[in-house]
């Protein structure tokens, strides 16, 4: 059920009119920190990720519609 939402959410990523971003290097920048056990990074570049792909969501449905959700920091030991 979860991969669903998340593939709908991708998709209306996909289709904003906001300006194009480069994900595939901004997934590399996260499996990259999560394998070189930088856990901490990994874990910001996640939300900053996760947060860009949801305000472009928001701006795509209008904020009638969404408003961006407010992502929780997660602390973790490096």
């Amino acid at each position: 059920k979860i991969i669903v939402q998340a593939e709908r959410y991708v998709a209306l990523s996909i289709i904003s009119k906001c300006p194009t971003r480069n994900d595939a290097g901004e997934h590399e920048q996260m499996m990259r920190a999560a394998l070189t056990g930088n856990a901490a990074r990994a874990v910001q570049l996640m939300t900053d990720h996760i947060g860009r792909t949801n305000e472009r969501v928001a701006k795509t449905l209008g904020p009638a519609i969404a408003q961006p959700i407010k992502l929780r920091r997660v602390n973790v030991k490096a």
